[in-house]
């Protein structure tokens, strides 16, 4: 599937409100690298375990590993539109594509050719989601197209210590 980033532009917490800047995404998909550092097992939301590491990162690109119930790897780069492209490999067959921003607390992370809108309603979510601190990744399965699941959320958290 051709990459189609959402069709509004991305909005990034550090840069006021202002446009998205080279710099800022840049500097998210570094985070985002920091956060698969936090620890090195996460947990599905089986309880199974997850190894997860930074296998390479420049200030354009990186790639994560996953180990364990989970197999396969992410590679994160900086699209031209500026948001962050996220793409997931299980095994080494390609499974879906996220694009990331932050726009306040959360990290938001949307499907290809979204809109990029929230619903109207206070606990209208979108279609994925990472804690603040990188503590956890959730999805809303019934908003990524061509994903089946019996479970209406998914995702990712590190381990109580």
């Amino acid at each position: 599937m051709t990459p189609q980033p959402p069709i509004r532009a991305p909005h990034f917490f550090w840069d006021e409100d202002g446009p998205a800047t080279l710099a800022s995404a840049q500097f998210l998909l570094g985070l985002l690298c920091d956060f698969a550092r936090l620890s090195p097992i996460w947990k599905d939301r089986a309880g199974r375990d997850i190894a997860v590491s930074v296998e390479s990162e420049t200030n354009r690109e990186a790639r994560i590993t996953l180990r364990g119930a989970l197999t396969g790897h992410v590679e994160l780069s900086v699209a031209p539109s500026l948001w962050v492209r996220a793409d997931v490999y299980l095994g080494d067959t390609w499974f879906g594509r996220g694009w990331i921003e932050r726009c306040y607390e959360e990290y938001e992370i949307w499907p290809d050719a979204s809109d990029g809108i929230v619903g109207p309603r206070v606990e209208d979510d979108p279609p994925g989601r990472i804690s603040k601190r990188g503590y956890w990744v959730q999805f809303d399965t019934s908003q990524w197209p061509g994903y089946v699941s019996t479970e209406r959320y998914t995702g990712f958290e590190i381990p109580d210590p």
